[in-house]
Order: structure tokens, then C-alpha cells, then sequence
């Protein structure tokens, strides 16, 4: 066999192999903004590295191999390549996907470009071995070289990045204009650490009723999220509502810069991301940086249940209420949680409306006060407010009850994990009756006190369920900070799989289990 073509097609086959074991990492490259050195912590937590480098030292051996025995040709190819798809398709049969890759042009630009840089950077690896030392096993060194360095994602980042930097600037002002174009447009931004976009799903709801609105879809709470999602908004609409997302300070007053918001929500404030924020305070300031981006005449809606919000209430000084169950203006009382409803009496403009939901929990009678002093605002009726409050459905993953075809109850709030939803689910889960079980990853990005909340949340949930399964890297924490009460029953999960087979082995028709925070693969191990 041709030496040359034999180091070609062996490169195309390693640079193929590459490719084909990542489907996990591109999950948490993505996941992680396209940050390599976010890339490379996640590597370590999960051992990626250790599993490229064992590929690649096999590689290696099978050229050794066939060097000593002469046999560089076809069947040395195909017997790598054969490896090569059964280390894909069997070596990590038990790794489970969470949230699998979205093909973006983006990703197919970073991934496409890092593939052709590791190609080209095998074959010189190659032939600069092979001209040095004489050899023809020094293949595999080029695929032990890329695997160690992350695969060149980083520098296909840095090279795409000029283009990237101009579509972005060519969708903000695409964005903008369109948005500027409706000049009697009503613009609303949401912001919070919890409840964002279930405030906003309400919200939509009960100002449908008289306007025609468009908000952004899913979680779309992203400079591009938001343009992406302003390109879908038809011309007739009459209501825009933004939600607003930051993990750092400035995030939110670059999302108002875009929107320029005539109206700002607050809704609770947590000790979320302090990881990347660093403090309370910080998450604080950026939050109300949407109250800062608010037009002349703007009009703010603050929550009145948690200390953080009440605190920006009380700095603003626009046109402002405060609401929810501690609320001023539009409040709630006699709250009564059921397992499979939520009843208070909703107070608008004085006027007392008894209501029920479909939404459980107490953290939800917050966000539909939020959400009915903005239509308030806008002068939807009071009573046409309290009826949308009968027709309202659950937010996907937020609190979602269903029961399935072996009669076990399923409670999915897997979006996210804040204390107060953790708190809130407590309070829910005390209201079923059967054996509970309860699968939390913890919280995640709290920085310096992420250890000591993930302990708090083990003490809230031992008090309300009979089983907690504490899954991935905070585990330790969560099972540590529970109370000892006789018969409450902790297990450790590496991952969700091994998770779901506790629960397999355990859970019966009548028993209730709740699925809290179901964590991204990049807070995996």
C-alpha cells in the first residue's frame, strides 16, 4: 500500500473517531457559550480526558503493531476503524445526554473548521515523525497531540470570531430597527433570579385577552435569543414581552439597550449564578439595571416575597408597585395548596377575587400577582384578569404534575433549583400522600456558598419526602445537610442513569417522586 495515502487515510479515520466520541463534549461545549476553558474544567470533571488519551494510546498500539509485522495497509485501517465504532457505540452506552446539541450555523462554523484543523494538524504531526525517526506507527502521536488539546475548539473559536462579532452586531441592529419601527409597540422586560418565564407565560396569557402579543419562546433570554426571536414577531403585534437573563453585571442593561422597555418586572431575587456574579449585591445591581434602562415615563413591578426584590423596589424611583402574598397593591390571601391545585383570593384595585389553579405551589400565586399588576396596568378588566387565572397551565418543567401508565405520580420541576423553589416544592410534596422520592442535583454556580445551600436544600427536602436520591457533583453536600429522621432513606447517584435504576428498584404504583433540577451534561461528572 502507498505510504502517503496509507498516513491519509489513517489521519481521516483518527480526525473521524474524534468526531464521533464527542457527541457529549459538543453538548457541553455548547452549553457552556462556546467557552473552552469552560470546555476543559467540564473535561476534567468527567474524565474525558482520560478516555481520549486511552483511545489514542490504543491507536498508537495498533501502528506499533502492525509496523512490527508489516502489515501497514487496508486491514490495518479497517481493523482501526472497527475499533474506533465500537469504542463509539459500546464504551459509553451509559452515558446519558441530557440536553443534546442544537445544530446552529455557529456550531456547525466552530466544529467544521476544528475538524479540518485537526486533520491537517495530524498529517503534519505524521510526517514530521515519520521524516525524523523513520517510523510508521508515529500516526497515532497525532491523535494522542489533538485529543490532549481539546481538539482545536478554542482556536476555531478565536479564528471564527471576527464573523461571529458582525452577525451579532448586524442582529442587534436588525433588531432594533424592527423594534423601532412600532412606535405605539408596548415593550415589557422581565428579569429575576427565579420565575422568569413563567411570570412571562402568564403574563401573555391574561393580556391576550385584549391585545395581540408576542413573547419571546422557551427561554430565549440572550442578546441573540431576543433578536432571533423579534425576526419571528408579526407586524400587527401590540405587546412585546422580553425576558431578560444575565450571569454577569451589564448583561441586562445590554438586553434594555436593545428592547428599550417601557415596562420592568422584577420578580424574586436569589442568591443564583454567584458564581459568575460574586455577590448578592452584584446580582442586585444587574438586575436592576433593567429598572435603570426603563423609558421616561416607565412603570416598574417589583415582588414583594423575597428581601432582594423589596430592596430594589424601595431604590427605585419610577412609577412602581409592589406585589405578590406580601404584596402592597395587588396581593394575595387565604392561599390553600393541594396537590393538584392552588386556591387564594387574588386582590385588584381593592376588589377581592376568589381563584383557583392549575399552578401548584406558593412561589406561583407570587408570579401570577406579578403578572396581573402588569395587566392591571394596561387596563385589562379586574374580573377578566381572575378568570385567566382559572385557564392558566403549568410552564414546562416548572412544577408539572402527570401520572404515569404504573400509577407513580410524576412531579417535574427539572428546569431549575433556586432555595425558594425548593422551598415551595417542600410545601407541595407535604400535600400528596404515598411514599416520596426525591431526585435533586442540588444548586449549582453558587460560588463560595454553593456548598452551604446545597446543605440547606438536603434539611428542607428530609422534612417533606421519604427517599431523596442526590445525583452528580453537589450529592455530598445535599445528603450531608439532612436531618436525621427515622425512616428517610439517602442514596448517591453518580449521573441520571444510575438514578433512574435506584428509582426502578424502589418506586411503586401510589408513590410520588419529584424531579428537581435536572442539570445540564455540563454540571455533569
Amino acid at each position: 500500500m502507498n505510504e502517503n495515502l496509507f498516513i491519509l487515510l489513517y489521519c481521516l479515520i483518527a480526525t473521524l473517531s474524534v468526531s464521533l466520541i464527542l457527541p457529549l463534549e459538543y453538548a457541553v461545549y455548547q452549553q457552556s457559550g462556546y467557552d473552552e476553558n469552560k470546555l476543559i474544567s467540564c473535561y476534567i470533571k468527567q474524565k474525558t480526558i482520560i478516555k481520549s488519551m486511552l483511545l489514542s494510546v490504543i491507536l498508537c498500539l495498533f501502528n506499533i503493531l502492525f509496523g512490527v509485522f508489516g502489515i501497514l495497509n487496508y486491514i490495518s485501517i479497517s481493523v482501526i476503524a472497527v475499533f474506533c465504532c465500537f469504542y463509539v457505540f459500546f464504551a459509553d452506552k451509559n452515558v446519558k445526554i441530557i440536553k443534546k446539541v442544537v445544530i446552529t450555523s455557529r456550531f456547525l462554523r466552530l466544529t467544521g473548521f476544528s475538524f479540518i484543523l485537526t486533520f491537517l494538524l495530524e498529517i503534519s504531526v505524521c510526517y514530521a515523525f515519520r521524516l525524523v525517526f523513520d517510523v510508521y506507527y508515529a500516526c497515532g502521536i497525532g491523535a494522542f497531540i489533538v485529543l490532549a488539546y481539546c481538539h482545536t475548539l478554542g482556536v476555531s473559536k478565536k479564528v471564527n470570531m471576527p464573523f461571529d462579532r458582525l452577525n451579532y452586531v448586524l442582529s442587534i441592529n436588525k433588531c432594533k430597527k424592527k423594534l423601532a419601527k412600532k412606535n405605539d409597540l408596548i415593550k415589557i422586560g422581565i428579569t429575576g433570579s427565579c420565575g422568569k418565564t413563567s411570570v412571562k407565560n402568564i403574563l401573555a396569557a391574561m393580556l391576550s385577552v385584549d391585545y395581540k402579543v408576542y413573547a419571546t419562546p422557551k427561554s430565549y433570554n440572550t442578546p441573540l435569543g431576543i433578536c432571533k426571536s423579534v425576526s419571528k414577531m408579526n407586524d400587527d403585534t401590540e405587546v412585546f414581552i422580553a425576558e431578560m437573563g444575565a450571569r454577569n453585571k451589564g448583561d441586562i442593561k445590554e438586553l434594555t439597550n436593545i428592547v428599550k422597555p417601557e415596562i420592568g418586572v422584577i420578580t424574586g431575587i436569589t442568591e443564583q449564578h454567584l458564581e459568575t456574579f460574586g455577590s448578592l449585591e452584584n446580582i442586585k445591581d444587574t438586575k436592576f439595571e433593567l429598572i435603570d434602562g426603563l423609558s421616561e415615563n416607565g412603570y416598574a413591578v417589583f415582588s414583594a416575597d423575597t428581601i432582594g426584590s423589596t430592596e430594589l423596589y424601595e431604590r427605585a424611583k419610577v412609577n412602581k408597585c409592589l406585589v405578590g402574598i406580601n404584596g402592597l397593591n395587588v396581593k394575595a390571601e387565604n392561599i390553600v395548596i393541594s396537590s393538584c391545585q392552588t386556591s387564594f383570593d387574588l386582590i385588584l384595585k381593592d376588589v377581592r377575587f376568589p381563584v383557583v389553579t392549575k399552578l401548584l405551589g406558593r412561589h406561583s400565586v407570587t408570579d401570577i400577582c406579578l403578572a396581573s399588576a402588569v395587566a392591571l396596568y394596561l387596563g385589562v378588566k379586574p374580573h377578566r384578569i381572575a378568570d385567566c387565572v382559572f385557564t392558566l397551565k403549568p410552564t414546562e418543567h416548572r412544577a408539572e404534575v402527570f401520572v404515569t401508565e404504573s400509577g407513580v405520580t410524576v412531579i417535574d420541576d427539572g428546569y431549575n433549583a433556586n432555595i425558594l423553589g425548593i422551598e415551595s416544592d417542600a410545601e407541595i410534596l407535604k400535600t400528596f400522600n404515598g411514599k416520596k422520592f426525591a431526585v435533586i442535583s442540588g444548586i449549582v454556580e453558587g460560588g463560595k456558598r454553593e456548598e452551604e445551600l446545597n446543605k440547606n436544600v438536603g434539611k428542607i427536602l428530609s422534612e417533606s419526602v421519604d427517599v431523596i436520591i442526590a445525583v452528580g457533583n453537589n450529592a455530598d453536600a445535599v445528603l450531608s445537610g439532612t436531618v436525621d429522621i427515622k425512616g428517610l432513606e439517602k442514596h448517591y447517584a453518580k449521573n441520571l442513569c444510575e438514578a433512574e435504576n435506584i428509582l426502578k428498584n424502589e418506586i411503586k404504583s401510589g408513590n410520588i417522586v419529584i424531579f428537581i433540577n435536572d442539570l445540564p451534561d455540563s454540571y455533569k461528572v
